[in-house]
C-alpha cells in the first residue's frame, strides 16, 4: 500500500511539470504555426495592421512561452538567473499583448470605415501610408508606456521582480488596468 501511494504521489508531483512541457510545447508549435500562417495570409499591403499583429504575436509566442516552458517544465530558471532575460520577458509579456490588441483594434476600425456609406469616412480606410505610420506610432506609444519594465525589473533572490516596493504596487495597478479593464471596455465601446 505504501509503495502504491508513493508512486501515485510522485506521479501527482510530476504532473504539473509534464503538463507544462507537453501542453506548453503544443501551444508553442500551434501558436507559431498560426502566427506564420497569419503572416502569409495578411501580407497584402491592405492588411498591414493584421500583418504586423501576426509578427507581434509570433515574437510573443516565441519568447514568452519559450521562457515559461523552460522555467515551469524543465526547471531551467532563465529569468531569475539572467537580468536581461528577466527584463525582456516582463516587458514583452505586456507590450506584445497590448500592441497586438491595439493593431487588431485598428484593423477593425479600418474595416468599419471601409463599409460606411459616407465618402468622408470611406476615404480614411485602406490608406497604406497612414497604416504604416499608425502602426509605428502604436508600437512607440506602448514602448513609452510599458518601457519602464526594461529598467525597473531585476533578477534578485531567485525571483524576477520590480526593484522597489512602491513600483511593485504601481506596476500591478498598471498591468490590471491594461490587461483586465481596458480590453473589455474597448470591445464594448467598439460594439456600439
Amino acid at each position: 500500500m505504501n509503495n502504491t501511494s508513493s508512486s501515485i504521489s510522485s506521479a501527482l508531483m510530476a504532473a504539473p511539470y509534464q503538463l507544462n512541457i507537453w501542453f506548453g510545447i503544443f501551444l508553442w508549435v500551434t501558436g507559431n504555426l498560426g502566427s506564420i500562417g497569419n503572416m502569409l495570409v495578411f501580407r497584402s499591403p491592405t492588411f498591414r495592421n493584421l500583418f504586423l499583429e501576426a509578427i507581434c504575436d509570433f515574437f510573443y509566442f516565441y519568447f514568452v512561452l519559450t521562457t515559461r516552458i523552460l522555467q515551469k517544465g524543465f526547471q531551467v530558471h532563465v529569468t531569475t538567473r539572467y537580468d536581461v532575460i528577466c527584463k525582456l520577458r516582463q516587458f514583452f509579456s505586456v507590450w506584445g499583448n497590448q500592441v497586438s490588441f491595439t493593431l487588431f483594434s485598428l484593423a477593425t476600425i479600418d474595416r468599419l470605415l471601409s463599409t460606411q456609406r459616407a465618402n468622408i469616412y470611406r476615404q480614411w480606410s485602406n490608406r497604406i501610408p497612414l497604416a504604416y505610420k499608425v502602426c509605428m506610432v502604436c508600437a512607440l506609444i506602448w514602448l513609452l508606456f510599458i518601457g519602464h519594465r526594461l529598467i525597473l525589473y531585476k533578477a534578485k533572490n531567485g525571483k524576477c521582480a520590480p526593484r522597489s516596493e512602491f513600483y511593485a504596487y504601481f506596476d500591478n495597478y498598471i498591468e490590471i488596468a491594461l490587461t483586465a479593464i481596458c480590453p473589455p471596455v474597448v470591445m464594448i465601446v467598439r460594439a456600439y
